[in-house]
């Protein structure tokens, strides 16, 4: 339950599946001051192929951008809207931080204060997503995903855009 890091000390890890023979490790520290460590391990995979999917338990999700995705049976998940949520705190920390004098203890203190509001905001979306994932592979028997970047249709839909407002 712990692992000793020098210069830091013990810290406490949460080991979410049994270690095999540990190759690597990683130690990071994120913005608010909280460690993080990533063990690579060495097992032994079992060689058992896996069972067919049946047809009707197999479904394709498709990323959006009015909704973040869409399943092939007519099921929509809405967009998170975490960040808007926390906006109005993010704004308050970050003034308070720009206020602060360099080098001070409290500036340290609005610092962390805005690291803790990002990192609440990260572990939001990360929750939604495990939640999501782990929905559909219990509903489903096969998932396929489309492999685009929503980014690059974001920025082509507003090109198409420009370009039909230029012409009229």
């Amino acid at each position: 339950g712990r692992v000793y890091i020098p210069k830091v000390g013990s810290v406490r890890i949460r080991q979410s599946q049994a270690v095999g023979t540990t190759k690597s490790a990683t130690f990071k520290q994120d913005a608010a001051g909280n460690w993080e460590v990533m063990l690579v391990t060495e097992f032994d995979m079992p060689n058992t192929p896996l069972p067919a999917a049946r047809p009707a338990a197999v479904v394709g999700v498709d990323l959006g951008l009015h909704d973040f995705a869409v399943v092939s049976d007519g099921e929509r998940v809405a967009v998170p809207r975490f960040f808007r949520q926390a906006e109005r705190k993010l704004r308050r920390a970050q003034r308070r931080l720009s206020r602060r004098g360099k080098q001070s203890r409290r500036r340290l203190r609005a610092k962390r204060k805005v690291a803790l509001i990002h990192r609440r905001i990260a572990h939001q979306r990360a929750d939604f997503l495990h939640k999501l994932t782990t929905g559909l592979v219990r509903k489903y028997e096969g998932i396929a995903i489309e492999d685009l970047s929503v980014r690059g249709r974001v920025g082509w839909r507003n090109f198409t855009t420009s370009l039909s407002q230029n012409r009229a």
